[in-house]
């Protein structure tokens, strides 16, 4: 097997990959998911063909025990560093992928702090290519902390993250800042998700724009650009779907796919599907829903991978729920149910599910007034505003619920608790919606603490709070990026 030299470069190989290079055994889940998952893809794209077979012995080896220079022959300083450092790497990714969040930052900042020491150790012996690989693998990890702390809800922690990364690219020389492309794609993206969770959208817009230019110039410093191109026509995607742009978003979603589709990256084409699905569903087009669920669920057969399978149980649910039968939203409640009560560290993912099962259990109420129903809309109330972090949607819902009881000390509490937490975090566009929610609350004061509201049926009362025109609403706001790239 080859041997890494000095002269290898970490990005421009052009040479693919298949499972045989790997020498897999089926026990092997870590590095199987390598394959079947789309790591592959990140791996050849990112470090290129002879360090990405040797990360795979090197962790295969890890696996099973064997110090790596049994398995692997003769390591010389530099592959002995960057290979650890580099397998740590991409547990911290397959962690992510597999929804264990807060285990994949603890790693990914490890390997920031390891990296930086050794970039010191060489630069103080002046040694230029120990230098500059652990740079790379400094920013690789900078940029592995930035997104894990965005899927926290930590916008403030992933943009010092962000910061940081761009500080140690503008150090770099312009051969080094060409190759470091791909990660200023990335950084840029997620600083993009964070303006649109902001609901700066117009910005967010700008960082997907800019990684779309930086996207097509790659083929120019020999690196693929099919990975990267697909990441940005899927932000711009998602944007276009929160506008309620759909056709566009729909096209803009089917050419990341198309990128995807001929990388084989089966885990980035399950959040294509399941996006495409939320679009058509928006469109109140459940046949063509039905059918991308079809592919989705033939992509994801014999996956082992927590956030695929999520994403095609939750599919289903959404599509069970936009039926017109009570069965099918039944269905729909029953998996939702299932999803909720599992451990799951991704905020988007939680909430989205609280959001819609808090809508099915308000239907399921309204058809039925059982009083057990709205005790467990009440319980998911309260999770909601209690997750971490502090759920903004879960909070005005609990202020319209506190309204429901007549209680307008506390629904102007959790307002006031809202309108705080948008003001410190700089979520713009919750602001505004928390705003408006405090001016009607005030604007109606006298109203509300009339007797005719308080006698009021319980379902009269929700729908003078229009509570279901705001679940409607807000979900559209929830990302599908389950998992970043």
């Amino acid at each position: 097997m080859h041997k890494l030299t000095k002269s290898d470069n970490v990005n421009s190989s052009n040479k693919e990959l298949s499972e045989n290079d790997f020498e897999l055994d089926e026990s092997e889940t870590m590095i199987k998911s390598l394959i079947d998952e789309g790591y592959l893809d990140f791996l050849n794209h990112r470090w290129g063909y002879e360090t990405t077979l040797k990360i795979s012995k090197y962790i295969k080896a890890n696996l099973q025990g064997i110090k790596p220079e049994s398995n692997l022959g003769a390591l010389d300083v530099y592959q002995e560093s960057e290979l650890e450092l580099k397998c740590q790497l991409i547990k911290s990714r397959i962690l992510r992928n597999e929804g264990n969040i807060q285990q994949s930052l603890v790693l990914a900042e490890e390997v920031a702090n390891k990296a930086y020491n050794r970039y010191l150790e060489y630069r103080s012996s002046k040694d230029q290519f120990g230098i500059s690989q652990h740079k790379f693998l400094q920013l690789n990890a900078i940029l592995f902390s930035a997104q894990a702390h965005y899927q926290l809800g930590r916008y403030k922690e992933s943009l010092n993250c962000i910061g940081t990364g761009n500080l140690l690219v503008s150090k770099f020389s312009q051969d080094e800042k060409a190759l470091a492309s791909p990660i200023l794609i990335e950084l840029s993206n997620t600083r993009g998700r964070i303006n649109e969770k902001r609901g700066d959208i117009n910005k967010a817009l700008s960082c997907y724009q800019k990684s779309l230019e930086r996207a097509n110039k790659l083929s120019d410093y020999k690196i693929k650009n099919y990975y990267y191109l697909a990441q940005c026509y899927e932000e711009i995607g998602k944007v276009l779907f929160k506008k309620n742009e759909l056709k566009m978003c729909i096209e803009f979603y089917q050419r990341a796919l198309e990128y995807y589709l001929a990388l084989g990256n089966k885990f980035e084409q399950s959040s294509i599907y399941f996006m495409l699905i939320r679009a058509f569903l928006s469109k109140s087009d459940i046949i063509r829903a039905e059918h991308i669920l079809q592919d989705l669920e033939t992509i994801t057969q014999n996956t082992r991978n927590p956030i695929m399978l999520i994403r095609l149980r939750l599919a289903n649910a959404l599509i069970f729920s936009e039926k017109p039968r009570l069965r099918d939203k039944a269905e729909a409640e029953k998996i939702l149910s299932k999803i909720e009560k599992e451990n799951i560290e991704d905020h988007e993912i939680s909430l989205l599910v609280r959001l819609k099962l808090t809508q099915l259990l308000l239907q399921e109420y309204k058809a039925l007034g059982e009083e057990i129903v709205y005790k467990e809309v009440q319980d998911l109330i309260k999770k909601m505003r209690k997750q971490t972090p502090i759920s903004i949607e879960g909070l005005i819902l609990q202020s319209k619920f506190s309204l429901i009881e007549g209680d307008l000390e506390d629904a102007n509490a959790y307002l006031n608790q809202a309108l705080r937490i948008t003001k410190e975090k700089g979520l713009n566009l919750y602001q505004t919606m928390v705003t408006m929610e405090k001016e009607e609350l005030t604007n109606q004061m006298k109203q509300l603490k009339t007797v005719y509201l308080q006698n009021l049926p319980v379902l009269n009362r929700i729908e003078e709070t229009q509570v279901f025109d705001y679940l409607k609403e807000v979900q559209k706001l929830v990302s599908s990026d389950f998992s970043l790239k």
